[in-house]
């Protein structure tokens, strides 16, 4: 009985210790797998972050966390993409400049789906600015810039060719400078009337002469000879001034016994008497200034005749 005892209870003993060793190599699988896991789940997050990082930039693209998208390589493109047909490229050039590459040429800024203004680009390099939303833009430009038939500039605008209708509105004084315009219809001047009672030679200034009209009186004794500006603050006076440019301007005598004449200042020929033959009391002579060179400046001025008034 002593030996059965003793048999179960070595049995019993084995049994805990195979049972217990049964136990920690369990114990050590599962931690080694939990490692292997963990290891994996590392592993494959980094290489799918690298997978990732470079499937979308070339060149060892770099990405910041400061809020920027940086390449360290020539291309620097960020790409929106809808299709494969419709796309659209961002980037920087050397100088820093802002490219913006449309596939289909269009750039669209919009406000709402029935609101928005498209940019397109012609392959020639032109512009069309259309707004969807009113059918009207209001486009500032660098000076100059083409317009196809003309060239539209900071201070004028030049026509190529046919007829252009030009509205301006305020009170803005207009000044068209050029060597061939043939203005149809009622083209209004306006003219400016200034009075000279200089009892004495007068000097007419070219403001005066070009404002249209001098009215002289003021003689006390005798016929008097005025003088005209001379050439060069003439040809100053008209914008784009080129040779044959020209203007009519008349001097009205009020004075109640006396004649009035008139002669050139510095540059200034008065044709076809210098000076001019008088224009009697009550008389309006008429006088047509010409430029006849405006790099040294010089003008004549023809005395077309005056008349009773």
């Amino acid at each position: 009985m002593k030996s059965t005892r003793e048999s179960e209870d070595a049995l019993d003993i084995y049994k805990i210790y195979f049972s217990e060793e049964r136990k920690m190599k369990r114990s050590k699988w599962a931690i080694g797998f939990i490692v292997l896991l963990l290891a994996f789940s590392v592993l494959s997050a980094q290489y799918h972050f690298f997978l990732r990082i470079d499937r979308y930039w070339d060149n060892d693209g770099i990405f910041s966390t400061d809020n920027r998208i940086q390449s360290a390589g020539t291309s620097n493109t960020l790409r929106a993409k809808y299709s494969d047909s419709g796309y659209a490229d961002l980037s920087a050039d050397s100088s820093g400049n802002l490219v913006i590459d449309a596939l289909s040429g269009v750039i669209k800024h919009q406000y709402d789906a029935a609101a928005y203004t498209t940019f397109t680009q012609a392959d020639a390099g032109g512009l069309t600015i259309n707004c969807t939303s009113d059918g009207t833009a209001s486009v500032t430009f660098s000076d100059p810039v083409s317009l196809g038939t003309g060239e539209l500039t900071a201070g004028s605008i030049n026509r190529a060719a046919d007829i252009m209708t030009l509205e301006i509105a305020g009170t803005s004084v207009v000044n068209v400078a050029s060597t061939g315009a043939n203005v149809a219809g009622t083209f209004a001047r306006t003219t400016t009337v200034t009075s000279d009672t200089t009892d004495g030679a007068g000097t007419h200034t070219a403001a005066e002469m070009l404002g249209g009209l001098i009215i002289r009186s003021g003689l006390t004794v005798g016929a008097k000879t005025d003088l005209t500006d001379t050439a060069a603050a003439i040809v100053a006076a008209i914008p784009g001034a080129v040779i044959g440019s020209s203007f009519v301007f008349y001097i009205q005598n009020t004075d109640n016994d006396f004649g009035v004449l008139l002669d050139g200042g510095v540059g200034v020929t008065i044709s076809p008497n210098d000076p001019s033959t008088a224009i009697p009391f009550a008389n309006t002579g008429m006088f047509l200034a010409v430029c006849t060179n405006v790099t040294t400046a010089a003008v004549t001025v023809y005395k077309l005749g005056h008349s009773v008034h």
